[in-house]
């Protein structure tokens, strides 16, 4: 798993299905608001995720960690070669200082009970063991 920076960046993972749930609810409102901040109802860092895969798992996890120096150099130094990347470098540097995510409040307004990211690691753990026969 490649950390970039700490990996104590926050994030609200959204399951893709209550993201589409939301767009349809959305969608059928007759005056939608013109932003909506969806997050998922826990936030979780780089790290918290991949101890929930670990525990989810049972093994351990091998981290590539790529510091947040390199990751200033490369969005600097890349930025008239290879555009793309450097602007993913940027990107990595700021969701590694990201301490405040969106809560849910949004999904719940809408009627819609989020899925936790790690009870979305469980169950993707449990159906990738079924898969394999283990």
């Amino acid at each position: 798993m490649t950390i970039f920076g700490s990996g104590e960046g926050r994030a609200a993972y959204v399951a893709m299905d209550d993201v589409a749930e939301a767009i349809v609810r959305l969608a059928t409102l007759v005056e939608a608001p013109r932003l909506v901040d969806l997050g998922g109802p826990e936030a979780m860092s780089r790290n918290e995720l991949v101890a929930a895969f670990e525990r989810a798992t049972g093994r351990p996890i091998k981290r590539q960690r790529v510091p947040r120096l390199a990751l200033r150099v490369g969005a600097l130094a890349l930025r008239r070669a290879r555009p793309g990347l450097a602007s993913v470098m940027g990107m990595a540097l700021l969701s590694d200082d990201r301490r405040e995510v969106p809560d849910d409040s949004a999904l719940r307004e809408l009627g819609i009970t989020g899925r936790p990211v790690s009870a979305y690691v469980r169950e993707l753990v449990r159906e990738g063991d079924a898969a394999s026969g283990s």
